[in-house]
């Protein structure tokens, strides 16, 4: 469910709210080869109903159109696994990431390429199992990710991205994310043209 308002925030301005839920489709009970049964944060599935909120901004200029400053922040509230290992219960701790864009648009020898760069936060809370406060979980993380997708075609792009973590604070000891990199083409489905015939 997404709402989109604009001009709210002054000319040439948008603002997007929105809600939804993640389901519990994925097993929460894989084990490995000797039949031990992963803990819940190695496996597929959380075993519990999460809500989503979403809210995001953007803004563009008359000075130059194509350049976008734009803001999103997304709030998970998540669910109770309450048959962890059978008598446990499991919550991951909700979850809370924020990103300031600026992105814009350029011709060069007559194919577009869009960069943009962003700013990524995320916080985490600890888990909990059986409602105490689960050691080594949680933390705040920000990171810069710069990215490029370049028009090849009018329905095919090709993307790059990079995450690079810039400060990190974990409780306790975790793995923590390091240099990340995506690259791939993005493939645009035409539409089918309605073609009106008059008898």
């Amino acid at each position: 469910m997404k709402y989109n308002f604009k001009n709210i925030l002054g000319k040439n301005s948008t603002i997007n709210l929105g809600a939804g839920a993640k389901l519990p489709i994925g097993s929460s009970t894989e084990t490995n080869n000797q039949g031990i049964t992963f803990n819940a944060d190695l496996q597929p599935g959380s075993n519990a109903w999460d809500i989503l909120y979403w809210f995001a901004t953007s803004k563009n200029f008359d000075f130059r159109p194509s350049f976008i400053v734009s803001t999103r922040f997304v709030y998970r509230s998540t669910g109770t696994n309450k048959s962890y290992f059978g008598d446990s219960t499991y919550k991951f701790g909700n979850e809370v990431q924020s990103y300031l864009q600026f992105s814009d648009e350029f011709l060069f020898l007559k194919t577009l390429i869009s960069p943009s760069i962003s700013i990524k936060y995320r916080g985490a809370s600890q888990d909990k199992i059986s409602g105490f406060n689960l050691e080594n979980t949680g933390g705040k993380w920000i990171s810069v990710i710069p990215s490029f997708l370049i028009n090849v075609s009018q329905n095919l792009a090709f993307s790059t991205k990079a995450e690079i973590p810039i400060y990190g604070n974990v409780d306790g000891t975790q793995l923590t994310p390091t240099f990340r990199l995506t690259t791939g083409f993005l493939y645009k489905i035409p539409r089918k043209k309605n073609n009106l015939i008059l008898n």
